[in-house]
């Protein structure tokens, strides 16, 4: 067998399996992937999304929406993606800073042509 990305052969004891995708990956290559990537994997066989970043950030949500509002500069006549995240107060867990203290929460907006 193969890794999917670098097209290696694999060594049992250096495979990843990501997911519910039958492709298999080098631990090494699926590191540089998160480390330069976008934040998520995309098999590059099947272009499925196999796994999300999770941090130390705290629980919330994230929404996004497209319309013709508001228009970027540079961009004008294309639809804006919006992006929202959302963040509720709450207490510090386990690998954050200050496990165990309170947070404030927030909110922020983020655009994308």
């Amino acid at each position: 067998a193969v890794c999917s990305i670098c097209h290696d052969e694999l060594r049992e004891d250096l495979v990843r399996f990501v997911g519910d995708c039958p492709h298999v990956f080098h631990r090494e290559c699926v590191h540089n992937m998160a480390k330069y990537g976008s934040g998520h994997l995309k098999c590059p066989l099947c272009n499925a999304v196999k796994l999300y970043s999770h941090g130390s950030q705290p629980s919330g949500a994230m929404e996004w929406t497209t319309g013709d509002e508001p228009v970027l500069k540079g961009h004008e006549g294309t639809k804006t993606v919006t992006i929202t995240w959302s963040f509720p107060d709450g207490i510090q867990g386990r690998k954050m800073m200050s496990e165990g203290h309170r947070y404030r929460g927030t909110s922020r907006t983020g655009y994308l042509p």
